[in-house]
């Protein structure tokens, strides 16, 4: 087949630093300092942490049931997730969850949804949202969007040497 060699030290695949993303989340308030907070703590995917309600937050907030996204085209939940993994329990670290109890604290059905009560969709989100902040931080580029953080996280737990059971 002709297709071209990959190798896989010469993609390029950006992840924001540490710094960056508290930068991020200083100069940003309320919904959407919580979805950066909830993202680069967790790794979700943006589209499971959009159809998160408060009922998905057990254990006194300490852990995430993912069970649901939001449907790529359509501002809808679905139940099905990319893969069969991602029917699953994210832990939390306990600085974090109290900052996303306080968020959540008097919140009814979706923790980040427009005025009718529907989920927002992602692009729309990273239009309005991340595109403009990265691009005051100098930060925009090619592959730097909402999956950025999941990067972002996978690369700061290997950082700091954490067992693989965990980072995955």
């Amino acid at each position: 087949m002709d297709l071209p060699l990959v190798n896989s030290k010469q993609q390029h695949r950006p992840a924001p630093r540490a710094r960056d993303v508290s930068q991020l989340v200083k100069q940003t308030n309320e919904e959407e300092q919580a979805l950066y907070v909830l993202l680069g703590a967790t790794g979700m995917r943006v589209s499971e942490a959009l159809a998160l309600e408060s009922k998905h937050f057990i254990n006194d907030g300490r852990t995430i049931e993912v069970q649901q996204q939001v449907d790529r085209d359509t501002p809808r939940i679905v139940s099905c997730l990319k893969t069969d993994a991602g029917c699953r329990q994210v832990d939390l670290p306990k600085n974090i969850a109290e900052y996303l109890q306080e968020f959540i604290d008097g919140r009814e059905g979706l923790l980040f949804k427009i005025r009718n009560g529907t989920p927002y969709l992602h692009n729309n989100l990273e239009s309005r949202w991340l595109t403009g902040h990265l691009k005051a931080m100098g930060l925009d580029e090619p592959g730097m969007g909402w999956h950025a953080f999941r990067r972002f996280r996978k690369t700061w737990l290997w950082g700091k040497r954490c067992q693989e059971d965990i980072n995955n």
